[in-house]
């Protein structure tokens, strides 16, 4: 499903945007690419989970929920859930691909 992020919550939108702005700096990463790197599902009750679309490229699932909490949780690991923080999602998002 593809998901309207103009509808996703503020701190989900600058997330996916400052996220997607680290990836244009790859050299080598197309527009489209770029657009296809996320995975953004929203759950029934409003949360939003974001995660790497091709599995290969960061392994933390961010999970933004519906009472406005941030979560992450890695991909591959057995460990659940655990709180996280706007700042801690942008700091990431600012070195996703580039470190």
């Amino acid at each position: 499903m593809k998901v309207d992020i103009s509808t996703l919550p503020h701190q989900v939108r600058n997330f996916i945007q400052a996220v997607q702005e680290n990836a244009r700096k790859v050299p080598g990463w197309d527009e489209n690419f770029v657009q296809r790197l996320l995975c953004v599902e929203v759950d029934k009750d409003g949360g939003v989970t974001i995660s790497d679309n091709f599995e290969r490229f960061f392994s933390g699932i961010y999970t933004y929920t519906y009472g406005g909490k941030w979560l992450v949780r890695d991909m591959y690991g057995e460990g659940g859930d655990r709180p996280y923080s706007y700042a801690q999602a942008m700091g990431d998002a600012a070195i996703m691909f580039t470190g």
